[in-house]
Parts: structure tokens; C-alpha cells; sequence
């Protein structure tokens, strides 16, 4: 049987098998496995979804419509037992690869592909040895065959060179317990080299992070309303804001502050305004036609004779209604 694969970068996106049937593979944000699209050989496609466990291993795959069509059980090493149930029609429980950690599991050859070798779970070893042996990273006394420093239960190696502290993976994808965080505030992140020290390092940060988020929330709580003196504080101030809120003017031992703004309102009498238009205008037509009469006393000029009249009858009718609006 013929498989193909194709990827983007190192990650699987879609595989054909003997150009009769296909699998696409999902991923989850953080680039976990998350579920697959199989198209079988009478040319029926449908969704399938995992369940993983904290380790990442598959556990559960459910249908579109929500239904268990099948289960795996582990070991330790990641030696599987397949329990399919009457949903599963199209024998996804057998066909689907990704399995422990999340690797992909060939059925034919019951091995695991780490990218860069196989993985046996039956004799818990590689097939070959670790190729980063000639570059220096890895020590030559150490077991080139070895899986995961044979700690199988607190590690990951998903490249198949380079494995990765469980409590790393868990906190970088968000699903760390306590006891992982307190773990990584542990670990010499010096003492990490290659990938696995990239991803080391990275947890560490993030738990380093979060526990002085921790800590600075604890000492604001500690400053807030728990404190016996501040709590007071605060209940008398949120008594102050309940009155305000109320239209009251708050408590009587409230102080004005005289640097405060206010806005003040001036009422202005329309009346007053009127009448004190009025004398204004009188006053100067009054002024204008004594200057003009005094012209002609003094003998300057004639000319200006001819406003003597419109001038009187401006000030006759100023006169008379200041007279009648008293």
C-alpha cells in the first residue's frame, strides 16, 4: 500500500493512500493535533475529532455529530489497544496515525515516526541511533537508541533528537498544573541545550512571568480592601458615592475645596438692559444737537443746521417712551 505525504514545514497536512483514500490533519492554535477529514475508498469524506490527555496522547475520537466511534489505551512506552464502537463505520479507530504524544502511528509496521527515526513501544528503543551523535550535542556515553533519556512518563521528543520535559510542553500550550510550574521555577535553564533548551528556557519565562503576576495581585489584595484600615476607607468613600449618586450633597464632614471651578450664573433684568439703553441713547442725542446749536452761536457754520430737526425728533421719541414705560 502506497502512502504520500505532504507537509508545510514540518508539520503533516495531508496524506493519500493508494490514490484511493485521504486523510487531512487539523491542528489546534498552539499546533497540536486536533482531529482529521478521511475520505475513504467508495469516495465518502467525513470529520473526525480527538480527545487527548494531558501527556497530548489521543484518547477518544468523536464524529461530526458528536458520537464516541472509538478509544486508545497506552503503556507507559506507548504501546497501543485500539476499542472501536458501532459508530465507527468507516474504521477510523484502525486508520487514523496520530496516536501517543501525538506522533504518527504507521498500522501496518506498528512503529511510531519521530521525523527523524522510528520509535518501537514494544522494545521501547529507536531503530537507529540519535543522528546528532557526530555533531557534539548529545554525549557519545549516552544510549544513542534510547528513548526520551528512558523517561518515557515525564518526557516528550517529538523531532526524535531532542526531548522535552513534559511540564515544558504543558506550560508553553497552556495546560500546566501547579506542581509543573513549580517545576520550572526549579530547573537551571543553562542546563538545556538545542530545541529542547529553546522550549525549556521559553516555559521558564512564562512561569517566571506568571509568578510575579501572582505576586503582584497578592500584595494589591493585601493593599486593598483586606487591609482592616483601607477596608474602612473604602466602605466610608463608597457611602460618600452612594449619596452622590443619589442627588444628596454626601456627608457633613465633607470640606469644600476652594480651588475647585464652580460656574456661576448671572441673571441680567431685561428690562434694566432696556431702560439703560434708553438714558444712553438720550445722552448722546442730547450732546450731538447742544454741539450742533453751538455751532451756530459761535458763527463756524451753517451746514450742519439741517440735523437739528431729525435730532429733536430722535430725542422727542426717546423721551417719550422712557416717560411711559415708568
Amino acid at each position: 500500500m502506497e502512502h504520500k505525504y505532504y507537509y508545510v514545514g514540518n508539520r503533516l497536512q495531508y496524506e493519500t493512500i493508494s490514490d484511493s483514500s485521504a486523510l487531512w490533519y487539523f491542528y489546534d492554535a498552539d499546533g497540536n493535533p486536533s482531529g482529521i477529514r478521511y475520505k475513504d475508498n467508495s469516495g465518502t469524506v467525513n470529520d473526525y475529532y480527538f480527545v487527548c490527555n494531558w501527556r497530548g496522547d489521543v484518547i477518544q475520537i468523536y464524529n461530526a455529530s458528536g458520537a464516541l466511534v472509538g478509544s486508545y489505551t497506552y503503556d507507559a512506552w506507548g504501546k497501543v489497544t485500539e476499542n472501536a464502537t458501532a459508530a465507527d463505520t468507516q474504521n477510523i479507530t484502525e486508520t487514523n496515525p496520530i496516536r501517543y504524544r501525538g506522533y504518527y502511528y504507521d498500522t501496518e509496521t506498528r512503529l511510531y515516526y519521530l521525523k527523524s527515526r522510528y520509535y518501537d513501544p514494544v522494545v521501547k528503543r529507536f531503530l537507529n541511533a540519535d543522528g546528532l551523535i557526530s555533531t557534539g550535542i548529545e554525549d557519545v556515553c549516552k544510549n544513542m537508541f534510547a528513548y526520551c533519556k528512558n523517561d518515557s512518563v515525564n518526557m516528550a521528543d517529538s523531532s526524535g533528537n531532542d526531548p522535552v520535559p513534559a511540564w515544558a510542553l504543558h506550560i508553553i500550550s497552556g495546560t500546566a498544573t501547579e506542581s509543573e510550574y513549580a517545576e520550572a521555577l526549579s530547573v537551571n535553564p543553562n542546563a538545556w541545550s538545542g530545541s529542547a533548551g529553546y522550549r525549556v528556557r521559553h516555559a521558564i519565562d512564562i512561569a517566571r512571568k506568571r509568578q510575579q503576576n501572582l505576586l503582584l495581585s497578592a500584595e494589591h489584595h493585601k493593599r486593598g480592601t483586606t487591609n482592616k484600615a483601607n477596608k474602612q476607607k473604602h466602605e466610608k468613600g463608597q457611602t460618600r458615592k452612594q449619596k452622590d449618586k443619589n442627588g444628596e450633597k454626601g456627608d457633613a464632614r465633607r470640606k469644600p475645596n476652594p480651588n475647585k471651578r464652580r460656574t456661576i450664573n448671572i441673571e441680567i433684568d431685561g428690562d434694566l438692559l432696556s431702560t439703560a439703553f434708553e438714558v444712553t441713547a438720550i445722552t448722546v442725542t442730547t450732546t450731538i444737537l447742544v454741539g450742533v446749536i453751538l455751532d451756530d452761536a459761535t458763527g463756524v457754520g451753517v451746514i450742519d443746521d439741517v440735523f437739528i430737526a431729525p435730532l429733536m425728533k430722535i430725542l422727542w421719541d426717546l423721551s417719550s417712551n422712557s416717560i411711559l414705560a415708568e
